[in-house]
């Protein structure tokens, strides 16, 4: 009998273990590491998605970009800077896929297909001393 009761108390410790919750660090670094690996895989299925994922992406950089009056300031923050570059990185992943799959598609404007945003996008960033190319 008690070696029932030794085996419940045991297996319910197993149990309890097992389902105890990860760390908040731990989920977000799990987290940040699928995002990573979606964005390694980028398959747009699309020109749309093309179009809406590098305009987002661009409007991010723009956005981080623009809340500094000079390109020395944002220079001087690092977690700017850091995010830009990690932005970038997704623009070039981007821009490089899309080329692959779509080639020249790409130049033709559509409903869903703003290349002339896009190079706006750009010169504006260009303008601000960061390059996308």
């Amino acid at each position: 009998m008690n070696q029932y009761k030794l085996l419940n108390i045991i297996l319910v410790c197993i149990i309890f273990s097992c389902n105890s919750k990860k760390p908040e660090k731990e989920k977000s670094l799990i987290q940040k590491t699928q995002f990573k690996t979606k964005l390694n895989k980028y398959n747009p299925i699309s020109i749309c998605d093309c179009n809406d994922d590098g305009i987002n992406t661009l409007r991010k950089i723009l956005n981080i970009r623009e809340g500094f009056q000079t390109f020395q300031l944002y220079e001087k923050d690092k977690q700017s800077v850091n995010s830009i570059e990690s932005l970038k990185k997704d623009w070039t992943l981007i821009r490089n896929n899309c080329l692959k799959k779509f080639a020249t598609t790409l130049l033709i404007p559509s409903d869903c297909n703003q290349p002339k945003k896009i190079e706006a996008l750009r010169n504006k960033l260009d303008e601000l001393k960061i390059s996308t190319s």
